[in-house]
């Protein structure tokens, strides 16, 4: 298995290489010692944990009482119009995020806006920096993020990662 092309992530006009840790300890999430558990972190519906990883981004759950000003309809629409927005969206997830690639508050409540980018194909920028690109290769697009702040409803950045396709 090839690894993916190394991973951007994209703040403003800012372009990023990343990496990082994620715990995948479980927790007893019904407070009462029973076998009710969940993983510490959240997965997103076709990212791998382990691009999570290297984009150094690690998304925890919302906590009691989190009470996002921001609703998941509305981060889309942010999403949408700051960053490169897709036609499908996978999912809208509340998390505190952790990344290791930005400024942003360690822990902030955040909406992840999971784009649907099978087979787009990767801007022109992919690859690693200064490599020539591989003629006989079609370079696509496996993951784009986008992260708004759910208190304030600013646009914080996207995070996308590209690779080879998959025949």
């Amino acid at each position: 298995m090839r690894l993916p092309a190394p991973l951007f992530a994209v703040a403003a006009a800012v372009l990023v290489t990343v990496g990082a840790g994620c715990d995948s300890d479980e927790e007893d999430i019904s407070g009462d010692g029973t076998s009710e558990t969940m993983s510490d972190h959240i997965s997103l519906e076709g990212v791998s944990d382990q691009l999570l990883t290297e984009l150094g981004i690690e998304l925890l759950p919302p906590t009691q009482g989190d009470e996002p000003a921001v609703t998941a309809d509305e981060a889309e629409a942010i999403a949408r119009g700051n960053g490169p927005a897709y036609e499908e969206v996978r999912e809208v997830v509340l998390a505190h995020i952790h990344d290791s690639a930005t400024i942003t508050e360690e822990g902030q409540l955040v909406w992840v806006v999971n784009f649907e980018v099978e087979g787009e194909p990767a801007p022109p920028h992919s690859g690693p920096i200064g490599a020539e690109p591989d003629e006989d290769e079609d370079i696509v697009l496996l993951v784009s993020l986008s992260v708004v702040d759910a208190t304030s409803g600013e646009w914080m950045y996207q995070a996308e990662t590209s690779g080879p396709a998959e025949d």
